[in-house]
């Protein structure tokens, strides 16, 4: 993602973090995982009309993603950081592109030039003789100023649980089905080293275990080959700006019962659960003191859902559907100050999930139906914003954000001919915010507050995709073998994300981004071979090459004196569509 300005001048392929060091490809931001997972299912018949089914599983997840970490002292100057916001410092104008090696070299110790023009140098450490980033004596507004290393944040996981369920046919009409459901969860979140960049090391302040400050200086490798044993220990990794353990359990139990006719069917399910929370910290606190490990936070939660469906006769059923669900808020809720302390009972909520659906489907030997009417409101619901109040930036944490969701549902498949099909859908939404939210205590992650933020949202539009959308395929098979197709997508009512500073002051308005239309195109054949088949699909995507922003991260009104491009202003930071991709496939089953 980067602002529109970028993709304007370089193209929507444009990756705003990307450049070279010592000639190879190289970014700032790289997200790696590893993640195998194991089960063992497990069935059995107890009589006629009974079954039970158990699974056990587990999961070790390997991995995290990369970023940039420090300062420079040289643009302290200029009015800013120099980190990958530092625009024209040492981004390349021609291409766009960062320029690493300058980076590397100032970070080495070096006299640099940068695309400013102006001429840089980090400096010594005066005790050890080293380039180190985030050096005490080099200071500048009170910040460390000495270089950037490029990190790794870790969020590994070990994850375990269980599944049992009973199903019993009681009678030709009437069924139902209990179960359990226990978990088990550790996620393990600490950064470290990626890579140095020139320098010869990183000085953290943030371990209470050494007061003077910690260099590390070894690099660990974010490729899949460093990833492959997830079993290997990480204690002994050099872990600097935080590192701490979040602790899940999960014990529920659930339950469904459903009478079925010819003419109608009624369902019920319910469940029950019990979450809870605890936190281990090892640079706030020393193992010695209680606060290392948390108090445990347990919270309840659950769900019911009813539904009935009526078939009015052989083509045509009316249904409805409602669910309530009291979810209990996600681990940062619970610990909310980067520390260990259990966010009080008055200022933790569980979210609430209400939803009401109703519908109408039509069936015959060449038209299929369906209509669909909804409402859903998801109330209480936590975020966490980064803020800027005044010099300082920190995380403001806002309880009690709601979002209503309306809005019609159509799809439908017409058989024409017994070789030409066509599938349509359509959906038209109305997704907005509920009401305005405050935080008393934004809080910078050393745990200092520096002020108070409201989040003015009251009737301001969900982002994150269009609320209306349709789409039409037309699929001809001229024969058993062959068959390709032609589709258009269509969307509409795009809004940007919310972003909690567009909105700190009352009177927000949402940035809509343009209406797009996608044709995509497709063709698969089939064949024999020996006595097995083997199929082919070629796939055309956006035929057309059509420039198209399906998302924004940011909410930028664009106005007569702003700089905009196609409707957008171009502070916006945006994700461009895919332009013309194609795919082929093939299977052979045997």
């Amino acid at each position: 993602m980067a602002k529109l300005q970028q993709y304007k001048d370089y193209g929507i392929r444009y990756n705003y973090n990307a450049g070279t060091l010592n000639g190879e490809s190289f970014n700032w931001r790289r997200n790696f995982y590893h993640k195998p997972i194991a089960s063992v299912n497990w069935e059995a018949k107890l009589g006629s009309k009974s079954t039970l089914s158990s699974t056990v599983y587990a999961s070790a997840g390997r991995g995290g993603g990369t970023g940039d970490l420090g300062r420079a002292f040289g643009f302290a100057f200029a009015s800013g950081d120099l980190n990958y916001n530092g625009r024209y410092l040492f981004r390349d104008p021609a291409t766009g592109y960062v320029n690493y090696d300058k980076i590397a070299s100032y970070n080495g110790g070096n006299a640099t030039t940068f695309y400013n023009g102006r001429t840089y140098q980090s400096r010594v450490d005066a005790t050890t003789g080293l380039f180190i980033v985030n050096d005490p004596d080099v200071r500048i507004d009170g910040q460390r100023r000495n270089g950037i290393i490029r990190r790794a944040s870790m969020n590994s996981h070990n994850w375990v649980g269980a599944i049992v369920n009973l199903k019993t046919q009681a009678t030709d009409k009437f069924a139902y089905q209990l179960g359990f459901d226990l978990r088990k969860y550790k996620g393990i979140h600490y950064r470290r080293l990626d890579n140095m960049l020139g320098s010869d090391g990183y000085r953290d302040f943030n371990n209470v275990n050494y007061p003077n400050g910690f260099i590390a200086n070894k690099e660990y490798s974010s490729d899949l080959s460093a990833l492959w044993n997830v079993f290997k220990s990480v204690d002994d990794e050099e872990k600097i700006d935080y590192h701490n353990d979040g602790l899940v359990s999960w014990q529920g139990l659930f339950g469904q019962a459903e009478y079925v006719t010819d003419k109608y069917s009624v369902f019920v399910q319910a469940s029950v659960a019990n979450q809870g929370f605890q936190r281990v910290d090892y640079f706030l606190y020393k193992p010695t003191d209680a606060m290392h490990k948390s108090d445990k936070k347990n919270i309840m939660g659950g769900t019911i859902k009813g539904g009935a469906n009526w078939n009015i006769d052989a083509k045509n059923n009316v249904y409805v559907n409602s669910g309530y669900y009291s979810k209990a808020p996600n681990f940062d809720a619970v610990f909310q100050d980067f520390d260990n302390y259990v966010t009080p009972d008055d200022q933790l909520y569980n979210e609430k999930v209400f939803g009401i659906e109703a519908g109408y489907g039509y069936r015959s030997s060449d038209l299929s139906l369906n209509v669909n009417l909804y409402r859903t409101s998801w109330k209480d619901r936590f975020t966490a914003e980064s803020i800027q109040i005044g010099g300082d930036r920190g995380l403001a944490q806002f309880q009690g954000l709601e979002q209503l969701h309306t809005g019609i549902e159509i799809d439908g498949i017409w058989q024409i001919s017994p070789f030409v099909k066509f599938e349509a859908m359509a959906s038209f939404g109305n997704y907005k915010y509920g009401s305005d939210v405050v935080d008393e205590t934004v809080t910078r992650q050393d745990g200092t507050v520096i002020g108070s933020a409201t989040l003015f949202l009251d009737g301001i539009m969900v982002g994150d995709g269009g609320q209306t959308t349709a789409r039409g395929n037309l699929e001809i098979s001229p024969s058993d073998s062959f068959k390709f197709n032609m589709s258009v997508f269509h969307a509409d009512r795009i809004f940007g994300s919310m972003n909690a500073e567009d909105f700190d002051e009352p009177g927000g308005m949402n940035m809509t981004l343009p209406a797009y239309q996608l044709f995509d195109a497709g063709a698969s054949y089939r064949f024999p071979l020996g006595d097995n088949m083997v199929y082919m699909r070629l796939n055309i995507n956006n035929i057309f090459n059509e420039e198209y922003y399906p998302d924004s991260a940011t909410n930028i009104v664009a106005t007569d004196s702003s700089t905009n491009y196609k409707g957008i202003n171009v502070q916006n930071r945006v994700f461009p569509g895919w332009g013309r991709t194609w795919n082929l496939g093939f299977t052979y089953r045997f």
